[in-house]
């Protein structure tokens, strides 16, 4: 392909990159910007850091599929410390625990 892509009149570094596959120093779409940020996200403390100020925006953690929420609480909860804190909250909520203790409890959750 010599012709830079439709609309533009020269080639850029992240037009070939995208052209190739390769990832492009400046994300557009939102599968660059996704790829962007798990190559900068590599570094397990940066990943951690960035995690946790990801799950502070209410709208980002109302969109996480309750099946991935129920697996981060079973591994958050895995810590003594977290587990008897999370507990307490939700004793403290009797709906919440009385639909935890009947048999209608979700097949998800389960797997936790």
């Amino acid at each position: 392909m010599k012709q830079p892509p439709k609309g533009k009149t020269r080639w850029t570094a992240d037009d070939a990159s995208r052209v190739l596959g390769w990832q492009v120093e400046n994300p557009v779409s939102k599968q660059e910007k996704i790829s962007a940020i798990h190559a900068l996200a590599q570094d397990e403390e940066v990943a951690a850091v960035v995690t946790t100020d990801l799950l502070r925006r209410p709208a980002v953690s109302a969109q996480v599929a309750v099946e991935d929420r129920v697996r981060v609480v079973g591994e958050l909860t895995r810590h003594d410390t977290v587990a008897a804190t999370v507990t307490t909250g939700l004793l403290r909520r009797p709906d919440v625990a009385f639909r935890a203790m009947s048999n209608d409890y979700p097949d998800y959750a389960l797997a936790v």
